[in-house]
């Protein structure tokens, strides 16, 4: 993640610790990536628990990056407005 957003120069790295709320956010999402798995596979295919497990491990791998931009995304939009137009130096 940027230090600085490039737009607007708002700081990202608020204080220590700032970030683990986000965990919450991503637990979130992370759960939401293992139903969607089950689902598809249940009732597409409907086969083994090992590769239930497979596919929900290279769901998680394959969504980790995203994951970790949208949970901390989500985490700091609950504190701080987005306001166009406005430079924060």
């Amino acid at each position: 993640m940027n230090k600085n957003c490039p737009v607007c120069g708002f700081d990202f790295i608020q204080e220590p610790s700032y970030y683990f709320g986000a965990m919450y956010f991503s637990y979130a999402f992370q759960v939401a990536v293992f139903v969607l798995v089950y689902l598809v596979l249940r009732y597409t295919y409907d086969p083994g628990t090992w590769t239930y497990v497979i596919f929900m491990i290279l769901g998680a791998v394959i969504i980790l990056p995203i994951n970790f931009r949208m949970s901390r995304a989500a985490w700091i939009n609950l504190f701080v407005s987005y306001q166009p137009g406005v430079t924060r130096h």
